[in-house]
């Protein structure tokens, strides 16, 4: 228990980094995409995260997992070194 705390002590600058890289910086990105796609939506008069929902403040989350559980297809006898990019 005490090589951890001075682990922590140690490195505490490093690790506060690593938090702020691995959580805050995706949120931002996120949200700044978010931000974006509300001024898009408003200079084009069409509906989108500018009138859709409330605040629509949840949409970077579900475009997140989207994209997580999103699977890409190919056919059995596609080559996979060159899936989607040749034919």
């Amino acid at each position: 228990m005490h090589t951890l705390i001075d682990f922590l002590i140690t490195y505490w600058v490093q690790l506060v980094c690593a938090v702020i890289i691995v959580a805050v910086l995706p949120l931002v990105a996120g949200y700044i995409v978010l931000m974006e796609r509300k001024v898009m939506a408003d200079m084009q008069a069409r509906l989108g995260p500018m009138r859709v929902g409330r605040t629509a403040c949840c949409s970077p989350i579900a475009d997140a997992l989207k994209l997580l559980i999103k699977k890409t297809s190919s056919g059995p006898k596609a080559d996979k070194a060159f899936s989607g990019s040749r034919r």
